[in-house]
């Protein structure tokens, strides 16, 4: 199994939306996949159709372990079938809501149990269970967001073609060192997003090579489809199969497949 963090601090750079679609390829591709909302607004939840104020969710599995609700009890399967002569594609998803705010602040507040484990030791007891988890964070390294960077083995990094989105990665850098304190096999991706093909994007893509960090090998094309979907309550693979966007993120992953060690056609 292996654990995937979307996560940007700048908003508008498609995070969800590559969370969100990122499960449902691999859900298609090699499956079976957990989708973690663990951003307390819960647009990933909307998106997949699961938000619900009145059911426990994310905040759930910040509760110390021994203790709390366990996956199975809290996930919600979804199913899509776009094109009817391919099997539907499940993806079971823990949707986040409001009371994540409060669980955040609870587990800050917790000096007794330990305060960032507890994703990590709820996804070992299903490792067996799921061949990806994608954990979509909020904007904030807040506890949930932490829980999920500890658990996980990559952390893509959205990033929109700006200079303050560009800037900001200096400082994703450095949290990453801090974070390798707690996970030390975490690696960081920089998936471009929204990018056209003026010199100004291309001039940015280049730049973001320079950096030193791993740049996707997929790039992310701007589209309004891709910015119009989200009130379908459904993955954009399923609102728009044929758009360009789609075609991009599929071939993130494949990208995310191969770097797994999957090979193609590994759906059983």
């Amino acid at each position: 199994m292996k654990t995937i963090a979307i996560m940007a601090q700048k908003g508008g750079t498609g995070k969800t939306t590559t969370a969100t679609t990122l499960a449902y390829y691999l859900a298609e591709m090699a499956g079976p996949v957990l989708l973690i909302d663990a951003d307390q607004q819960g647009n990933a939840s909307q998106i997949m159709g699961a938000y619900d104020p009145l059911e426990w969710g994310t905040e759930k599995l910040l509760e110390p372990t021994p203790g709390g609700a366990e996956i199975e009890d809290l996930k919600q399967t979804r199913s899509w079938q776009p094109v009817k002569k391919y099997p539907a594609v499940d993806v079971d998803v823990i949707a986040a809501s409001a009371a994540l705010m409060d669980a955040n602040m609870e587990v800050a507040a917790d000096a007794v149990n330990d305060q960032v484990h507890r994703i990590k030791e709820r996804l070992e007891t299903v490792a067996d269970r799921y061949k990806y988890v994608v954990i979509d964070c909020g904007l904030l390294l807040d506890m949930a967001a932490l829980n999920a960077l500890v658990a996980a083995d990559l952390w893509i990094v959205p990033v929109k073609p700006g200079g303050f989105e560009v800037d900001g990665l200096q400082r994703v850098q450095e949290q990453l060192q801090e974070l390798r304190e707690l996970n030390k096999g975490l690696e960081m991706w920089v998936l471009p997003c929204m990018f056209g093909k003026s010199n100004a994007h291309r001039d940015v893509l280049q730049h973001l090579h320079s950096l030193g960090h791993r740049v996707t090998l997929a790039t992310i094309r701007r589209a309004v489809i891709a910015e119009s979907y989200t009130a379908a309550s459904m993955p954009l693979p399923v609102y728009s199969p044929r758009c360009g966007v789609v075609r991009d993120y599929e071939k993130l992953a494949w990208e995310v497949m191969a770097w797994s060690g999957e090979k193609e056609d590994t759906k059983e």
